[in-house]
């Protein structure tokens, strides 16, 4: 499976809460994992939490990160007022055998932080 790409920015304090929407899989007793770093090789993680419901037919995959995690992505990247700092991210599926697949892939504006 070739996984999608979704960018969204992030703004630090703030909740990242979104959804997607997968039809032509049946996710029956898969788990879904997803993390955003400052780069693919950087060692400091921030996991998504993420859940997986069944509506009819299609699978809605939820995403959240609450606003004092956010926050903290703007000290690990020391983020400037000018400047918008690029965070990675990916989401997985395990299927009920152990056999993982990345969904979805993409990259983050993270801008700095105002109002605290």
């Amino acid at each position: 499976m070739i996984p999608g790409t979704y960018n969204f920015p992030v703004f630090p304090g703030a909740d990242i809460d979104f959804s997607m929407d997968v039809t032509g899989l049946n996710l029956t007793g898969y788990t879904a994992r997803a993390s955003m770093r400052p780069s693919w090789q950087s060692c400091y993680v921030l996991p998504l939490a993420v859940t997986l419901t069944q509506v009819l037919t299609v699978w809605r995959i939820a995403i959240f990160v609450s606003g004092s995690l956010t926050t903290s992505m703007e000290r690990v990247r020391g983020s400037q007022p000018s400047d918008s700092s690029p965070y990675f991210w990916d989401l997985e599926i395990i299927a009920p055998d152990g056999k993982i697949s990345r969904l979805v892939q993409g990259s983050n504006s993270v801008g700095p932080e105002a109002t605290r």
